[in-house]
């Protein structure tokens, strides 16, 4: 009953939002019920659906691996608490919406006593994020009735509704203030999700589908309202695309590069090595062709060179080779030991590429290789 009462709050309140335009420039052309339609969509309909079918995929995934995945990765948490009582409290109250509505009350009544119809935008772009997503997440929360791990008896724990609120507000301010913002607002949402963890409320499962919602909402209604106010060939760009975006790139690839170590640790323990490579060889190719076919048909997709191909089939060979001895070796060691040694090979690509691709390089290039062999082998010794 609760769940139903909050699925007509919500409803009511995107009705009533809806009967604004986003801005002044807003298609007249859209009825409130086209544009509601219009809106549930966006997710889909905008370029964020690569994103939105990615984390739907790893939810599902982690769903699936609920025994082997989430729930030893619970019981650690649970048991270590690494946020502690007051970052969790910090996280749970940051988590219930209180940011989404201080920003979107802030926007409109800075816009009603300015005139200024961007700031009202984005104020109603707040609204509409968050509204949506958690009437997605309610919907869901209703239909599934998955129960809470701390055994409360609640069925109201897939998916998570802070995480859905948090990453809603994180990708909207991403959108509209950029990336040095939103890479803080991730941070914060990121918090938000772990505390629901930390907490013993939800499942790894449970805080990645609440994410994926929040933030395929906050970007794709952002490419909703932008493409009004600008025409419909502007398309948003959800990754970083200033004088930062390779530092914030190669940033997130170690981020990831860390975790790949870490969960794939915790994988090989009890399977053999070369299985636990296939496995991870089949997640790789299943998000890679959802992320290549959603913005390419099968012509533009496979629409390369002979050469193109020979070189990419032999570096897929090398990719195989190094998976199967780092899995292997996660298995006989340590990974924090491991993986310094693993990471020698930034050294021998900076050997290779001046050997085999003419590239030159400096004192200082020299003297990093040094101290990065240094120190792989002091930390693995």
């Amino acid at each position: 009953m609760l769940e139903l009462l909050k699925l007509f709050i919500i409803g009511s309140l995107i009705a009533s939002i809806s009967l604004a335009p986003f801005s002044a420039n807003a298609n007249a052309e859209e009825s409130l019920g086209e544009q509601t339609l219009e809106d549930f969509k966006s997710p889909y309909t905008t370029p964020v659906r690569p994103y939105f079918l990615i984390g739907s995929a790893l939810a599902i995934t982690f769903a699936i691996l609920e025994d082997t995945v989430s729930d030893p990765l619970q019981a650690k948490t649970i048991n270590n608490r690494p946020l502690g009582n007051f970052a969790s409290d910090l996280g749970v109250l940051a988590g219930s919406l209180v940011p989404n509505l201080i920003y979107t009350g802030g926007m409109l009544l800075t816009a009603a006593l300015t005139g200024n119809q961007e700031t009202r935008a984005r104020g109603n772009l707040m609204f509409r994020a968050t509204a949506y997503a958690h009437a997605t997440t309610t919907a869901l929360k209703f239909i599934i009735r998955e129960p809470r791990p701390d055994g409360s008896g609640e069925k109201v724990s897939f998916p998570s509704g802070h995480s859905t609120g948090a990453f809603s507000f994180a990708s909207v301010i991403h959108a509209e203030h950029g990336w040095i913002y939103g890479g803080l607002a991730y941070t914060y949402a990121t918090l938000v999700a772990y505390s629901r963890m930390n907490d013993n409320r939800h499942l790894l499962h449970d805080v990645v589908a609440g994410a994926t919602i929040g933030a395929s909402f906050g970007l794709g209604l952002h490419y909703r309202k932008e493409r009004k106010v600008y025409g419909a060939n502007y398309a948003l760009q959800m990754l970083p695309t200033e004088k930062l975006d390779g530092a914030i790139l190669t940033a997130a690839s170690a981020v990831f590069a860390a975790l790949t170590a870490v969960l794939s640790k915790i994988g090989v323990e009890g399977v053999h090595s070369n299985i636990a490579t296939m496995i991870r060889t089949f997640v790789v190719l299943t998000f890679a062709s959802i992320l290549v076919f959603s913005r390419f048909s099968v012509h533009q997709a496979f629409d390369f060179s002979k050469r193109t191909f020979l070189f990419l089939f032999l570096s897929g060979l090398a990719t195989g080779a190094s998976w199967l001895c780092y899995n292997r070796a996660l298995q006989l060691g340590p990974v924090s030991k491991v993986a310094p040694i693993d990471k020698l090979s930034v050294v021998i690509v900076i050997i290779l590429s001046v050997l085999f691709l003419g590239e030159s390089i400096g004192l200082k290039t020299v003297i990093g290789a040094a101290l990065i062999a240094a120190g792989a082998v002091l930390l693995a010794t």
